[in-house]
């Protein structure tokens, strides 16, 4: 018993005396747990899973008092947290962006009392502090043009950007200048001066001012559609202003086309019953206008004549912008009236074509013709749906009478229209179609072209 309690002793202690820990009880491990998946929410991806740790032994150390090795105690495994499920992702909200500013605010510093042209269509006066506020510019470039006593003139690009753009007019000082002035009869005239359109078309009644003008020469000119121009050299001197009354007279040459004399087929047994039978009809040559009489022209005509306008036309006065277009709504008695000023004015004699004028024309040169097929023309013969069965073979003017009708209440002779609108026929097909409207009462899809004697 003695002997082991001794080697007992020996065996717990090394040399130095120190106790040896026993060497620590070895248990079997623990298989991890497979971790349960955690439920996903779509779209959000699932997350991974924390694996389990392995417990580790942690060996204890023997009492140092003699006796049995103690056991050691394994520390506890802590367990894993469950995964958070993931919320999905909250989409951005979009603010909408403000829209760009689509009109800027001009500020134009200037000399006092300059004027100032903007586009060639607006004009501004700059006040007594120098300053010009323009609103509701559109952002980009825009031509300016600026004028003022004593200074050179400057013309120039800009550029604006909203929303709030600031110019100063980089003038020069100069020569004193001169002033132009002219009062113009008629609205919506272009002047140039040497050649340089100046700004906005006149105003009836009231006066164009160009300012900054150089002194010495200078080459006026006044242009409307429809009129002849009228032109001269303006001596400017400086620190003076010329005056002008311009009084624009009418043009009332037109364009025209020669038709030339002979024979060709009148009507077709294709067409309607009133333009069969197809027959050869002569006749001599003449000139046709390329377009219908204007509403520029025919306001002339109205001007010299006191005649009342067609309807439509408010005050007296057409559409704006529709100087070249063809007059309509006039009867064949008002169409016949403007022939006779026409011819008197000019001493040239003017008439509505022959029905078989008409129609030849067409034919021949009717591909140059400006504006057929927008409108009706008045002819000048009567109508009557059997005349082509005894027609006169050589320059027929129509029958002797015409077919009496009732339109909107008014009962009245026929005259004959040609031309209409083109929508679906070939100008071949409309070129042999008849029509008729009472010759006391207009349209407003009828209207009127001229012819003259090439000779005259």
């Amino acid at each position: 018993m003695s002997l082991i309690l001794i080697l007992a002793c020996l065996v717990a202690q090394d040399p130095t005396g120190r106790d040896i820990p026993a060497p620590p009880v070895k248990k079997p491990e623990k298989k991890a747990a497979a971790p349960t998946p955690t439920p996903t929410a779509r779209p959000v991806a699932t997350p991974t899973p924390t694996p389990r740790p392995r417990p580790t032994p942690t060996p204890t150390p023997r009492p140092t008092t003699a006796g049995p090795a103690a056991t050691p105690t394994p520390r506890a495994t802590p367990r894993p947290t469950p995964a958070k499920p993931v919320s999905p992702p909250v989409p951005a909200t979009t603010t909408a962006a403000t829209p760009a500013a689509t009109t800027a605010r001009l500020i134009i510093s200037a000399p006092p009392g300059a004027k100032v042209e903007l586009d060639g269509r607006l004009k501004f006066d700059v006040d007594r502090a120098g300053n010009l506020i323009i609103p509701d510019v559109a952002p980009g470039a825009h031509q300016m043009t600026v004028s003022a006593a004593e200074r050179e003139p400057w013309r120039g690009s800009i550029n604006v950007a909203a929303p709030v753009t600031v110019f100063t007019v980089p003038i020069r000082s100069g020569a004193p200048t001169g002033r132009l002035t002219l009062f113009i009869s008629e609205p919506g005239t272009s002047v140039f001066i040497d050649e340089q359109q100046q700004g906005i078309k006149s105003v009836a009644g009231q006066p164009f001012t160009v300012s900054g003008l150089r002194p010495g020469v200078h080459q006026v000119r006044v242009a409307r559609t429809g009129y002849l121009d009228w032109s001269e050299s303006v001596q400017i001197a400086a620190g003076l202003s010329r005056t002008f009354d311009i009084s624009l007279k009418p043009k009332l040459d037109f364009e025209t086309a020669r038709v030339p004399a002979g024979e060709f087929t009148m009507g077709d047994e294709r067409a309607s019953k009133d333009a069969r039978p197809a027959h050869a009809v002569v006749v001599v040559d003449f000139e046709i206008a390329l377009a219908e009489v204007s509403n520029g022209l025919y306001k002339v005509f109205l001007d010299a004549t006191n005649r009342p306008a067609p309807p439509g036309w408010q005050m007296g006065n057409y559409s704006e912008g529709t100087d070249d277009q063809p007059v309509v709504g006039v009867s064949w008695v008002d169409a016949d009236a403007f022939c006779r000023w026409l011819s008197q004015r000019t001493g040239k004699v003017y008439r509505l074509p022959t029905e078989a004028e008409w129609e030849k024309a067409a034919r021949t040169i009717g591909s140059r013709f400006v504006s057929i097929g927008r409108v009706w023309e008045w002819c000048g013969d009567w109508y009557d749906p059997t005349y082509y069965k005894r027609s006169e073979g050589a320059n027929p003017t129509g029958p002797p009478r015409g077919r009496s009708v009732k339109v909107q209440g008014y009962l009245g002779e026929a005259r004959v229209i040609r031309g209409g609108e083109f929508k679906r026929e070939s100008l071949e097909e409309r070129a042999v179609e008849r029509n008729f409207y009472i010759s006391i009462r207009g349209r407003s899809n009828i209207g009127f072209r001229v012819v003259r004697d090439p000779n005259q």
